[in-house]
């Protein structure tokens, strides 16, 4: 017992050290611009004399939620195309992480291949048109137009088979717009597929070899055993999906905020809408976090 605790002792010391640097970076470079945007969003900036904050009240987000019906719109919006995108790469990635869970052939080189768009969104890689660039690859000019006939028959034989299986129509639109857009899908689920890859090796074999002996089906082994397993990895792509996409660089909402900060130069109206943004992710996160986590099944060694 007394090494036990000398044990958990040491990994907690780990964990301090590992969140170390974020906490210093923090303290000395996020944290007074932090409180300085608060207090600039109830306000303006003053630059005649220099640098001055000048404070105005709640007006700017009184503005922001009663007079700005194009923010309030794209509020909407941003959160209506979360909530279809979310499910959508959660899905994908875990199917993804499960053929790759599998032994073939060139796996760890598709593992790369898999995970290479979130490398290539970092850093000065970012600056790099990527997608234009695949669409020159998989769209030639010259055949455009052949290749979009073509995907949009596919579509059409795809959706009459789906309304042939009696799925409603809303159900059949949904999963057409995902394969529509499957790369872009696969572009945002590079870290999802990690968790989940990591999330299913660490599951023991020894409870697939026991299921099997009790002559448990793969199909319940799946909801029995696989999907309560990583169901807390499950709910950290989750979170880490939905805030992913509140904060793309191509959300109508951040381009909004980045334009009425450094276009117009409006430094307090566009702080107030960075924190109106910000207190709806919270609020959704935790909507979201308190429905699911009564599912949440911890496995006890």
């Amino acid at each position: 017992m007394k090494r036990n605790g000398k044990l958990a002792v040491r990994r907690e010391r780990y964990g301090y050290f590992f969140v170390l640097p974020f906490a210093v970076g923090f303290l000395f470079f996020f944290l007074v611009p932090l409180i300085q945007s608060v207090q600039i969003s109830f306000g303006s900036i003053n630059t005649l004399n220099g640098y001055e904050i000048v404070m105005e009240g709640t007006e700017n987000y009184v503005r922001a939620l009663t007079q700005d019906a194009s923010y309030v719109r794209l509020l909407v919006e941003s959160t209506k195309t979360m909530l279809i995108n979310v499910p959508l790469i959660l899905v994908v990635s875990f199917v993804v992480a499960m053929l790759l869970k599998r032994e073939f052939r060139g796996r760890t080189v598709y593992r790369v291949i898999f995970f290479l768009p979130v490398i290539l969104s970092t850093g000065l890689m970012s600056t790099i048109e990527m997608d234009d660039l695949v669409t020159a690859i998989l769209k030639p000019t010259a055949g455009a137009d052949t290749v979009s006939h073509v995907l949009s028959s596919g579509q059409q034989m795809f959706g009459d088979l789906l309304l042939n299986a009696n799925l409603s129509p809303s159900v059949t639109n949904y999963i057409l717009y995902g394969i529509q857009n499957i790369l872009d899908i696969l572009n945002l689920s590079g870290i999802q597929i990690l968790l989940f890859l990591a999330a299913l090796q660490s599951i023991s074999p020894s409870l697939y070899e026991a299921s099997s002996i009790e002559g448990a089906t793969r199909w319940e082994e799946f909801w029995k055993i696989t999907l309560p397993m990583i169901t807390p990895q499950l709910l950290v792509a989750a979170i880490y999906t939905i805030i992913d996409n509140f904060v793309d660089v191509n959300n109508s909402v951040m381009r909004y905020i980045y334009n009425l900060g450094f276009v117009k130069l409006d430094y307090g109206y566009s702080m107030a809408t960075g924190w109106i943004y910000f207190g709806i992710i919270i609020a959704v996160l935790a909507v979201f976090y308190g429905c699911i986590r009564r599912f949440i099944f911890h496995y006890e060694k």
